[in-house]
Formats: C-alpha cells, sequence, structure tokens
C-alpha cells in the first residue's frame, strides 16, 4: 500500500471515518497488528463490537501474533482475562473466536484499500468513493466535471487552459471567492470593482459584467452567430464549444473561447478593468490564429 496508516484510539476522529473505514489489515503472521484497536475482522474494531470482552481482557494492546501459538500446524488462541467469564461472557467469547482468523507463517501483515480492487491506494480512489457518499458543498456537478474534461483538448497555450479551466471551477480569486477563503477585503465589500455589481463572482465578471457583455456581443457578430449566453461557465462553454459541426471547427471554437477569456482576463487585471471590446477582440483573434 502506499499511504503508511496506522489507526489508534483516536484514529477516526484524526483521519475521518471515510479513511478508517476504508482501510483493513490482511493478516499474516499477525506480529504488526493489534488484536483490539487495528481493523483487521471487518470494518468494526474488536473492542468496539466485543466492548464487554475488551475490558476484561489481560491483552488489551495485544498483538494477534502474541495471543495464541502454532501446535502441530493448529492455531490456538491463549486469551487471557482479569477474572473467570460469566456465562453470557463465555458466549460473547465463542461469537469473538468465530470471526477471528488465524495467522498465517512466513507472510508478513499488510494494509488494505478495500476501495480499490488490487488493494492500493489511490487519490483516484478515494475522489471516487468521496464523490458518491459526501454531498460535498461546492463540489463540481456532472456538467462541470463534463465541461472540464473538454477544456484541455485545445491548441491554446497550456497557461491559457489551465486559467479557463481554473475559472470554469470558480478557482480564480474573486472578492466572492476571498471571502470564502477568509481573505479580508480592504473595504470589506463584495460588489464588483467595475460595475458596481452586487457580487464580485467569476460568472459576473466573465459573462454578465457591464464590462463582459459586449465582448461576448462583438464574438457573436464576429462568428455570425445570435448567441444568448447561459446563467454559468460551465454551460457557457460548452454551448458555444457545442456550436460548432465537426471537430476542427469544435476545436477553433475551443481556441476562441479560451483567446477571450485569457485577453479579458488580462485586460481586467492590467487596464485598470476596463474592457474595451475592439482591442480585446483584436487581441483575441490575433491569440486564435497563432
Amino acid at each position: 500500500m502506499v499511504v503508511e496508516y496506522f489507526p489508534s484510539w483516536g484514529a477516526k476522529e484524526d483521519a475521518g471515518e471515510w479513511f478508517s473505514e476504508g482501510v483493513t489489515k490482511v493478516i499474516g503472521d499477525g506480529l504488526s497488528t493489534q488484536f483490539w484497536h487495528n481493523p483487521w475482522c471487518g470494518p468494526v474494531l474488536l473492542r468496539d463490537r466485543f466492548t464487554r470482552l475488551f475490558w476484561l481482557s489481560l491483552q488489551a494492546d495485544g498483538r494477534v501474533g502474541d495471543l495464541g501459538r502454532w501446535e502441530e500446524n493448529v492455531w490456538t488462541w491463549d486469551l487471557r482475562w482479569r477474572r473467570p467469564l460469566f456465562v453470557w461472557e463465555a458466549d460473547l467469547l465463542i461469537e469473538l473466536l468465530e470471526v477471528v482468523s488465524s495467522p498465517r507463517e512466513g507472510r508478513e501483515d499488510v494494509w488494505s484499500w478495500i476501495h480499490c480492487p488490487d488493494g492500493r491506494y489511490s487519490v483516484k480512489s478515494a475522489y471516487a468513493y468521496l464523490s458518491k457518499i459526501l454531498p460535498v458543498p461546492g463540489a463540481p456537478n456532472g456538467e462541470i466535471l463534463q465541461a472540464v474534461s473538454r477544456v484541455w483538448k485545445s491548441w491554446a497555450p497550456s497557461k491559457v487552459v489551465v486559467f479557463s479551466w481554473q475559472l470554469i471551477l470558480d478557482r480564480i480569486p474573486t472578492r466572492l471567492n476571498l471571502v470564502r477563503h477568509g481573505v479580508p477585503l480592504p473595504d470589506g465589500s463584495l460588489g464588483c470593482v467595475f460595475c458596481d455589481g452586487p457580487s464580485e463572482s467569476s460568472v459576473h465578471l466573465f459573462l454578465s459584467c457591464l464590462s463582459i457583455v459586449p465582448v461576448w456581443y462583438q464574438v457573436s457578430r464576429w462568428l455570425g452567430w445570435v448567441f444568448v449566453p447561459p446563467l454559468g461557465l460551465a454551460q457557457h462553454f460548452q454551448a458555444f464549444v457545442g456550436l460548432g459541426w465537426g471537430k476542427r471547427v469544435r476545436l477553433g471554437l475551443l481556441l476562441v473561447w479560451h483567446a477571450v477569456v485569457w485577453t479579458s482576463r488580462n485586460d481586467l487585471n492590467f487596464d485598470g478593468g476596463t474592457l474595451r471590446e475592439e482591442p480585446v477582440m483584436d487581441r483575441a483573434k490575433l491569440l486564435a490564429w497563432k
């Protein structure tokens, strides 16, 4: 397994329950696995499943391989208790012995990630698992992920494509995003500094701000379209590129989209927040042609 992980008494609180429940110990000789504290007999630790027996045990910190012995190739458990067990506690012990498995000689214990067939942890498998179980606030929805998957298939320079990718994912430093991440603003206002709009978001800056609307109008005129921009950046990207017929035309439109948002970004950052549609269009055409 790629990641070293050692669950302890506070592992679930420290590492997150989703991770603790996703790892298990595959027993070899049992010498590196704690009998009560490590997940080796299912997702529930033995100390939690058999709490009564755990508190009676004299081997609370014992390792699996130390709590028994081999006798003529048969593993025999040697569990020790603070006092003789009551009848109902003996029934618990019988259930416990049905749950645990014998060590295997000649093999070491290994960690296994249960959400991947080969048992190896990867960020991709963890992300796929979390995408299914966690309603993460602000996580990309299917439409955004689809747009992101297409944004890279472009002839545009890598720095331009990266900016478009960040824009669609809403990862650029707008006032709204800065406040979300706890960055104080000089005047404390979320309003757009370019048009006095109520909120400076990615969608506002690049779709609906009074500074950007004339640019998209000029783009539509240049391409000979009557194009009504959708409300979201991912939808805008998909609709814009989807207007092309054939792979080469769509690649050309993708390049135009990249060029327009990149040149608009440069003007917003370095030209005092003023977008003049004609110069922006000229530079976007030049960038797309190059």
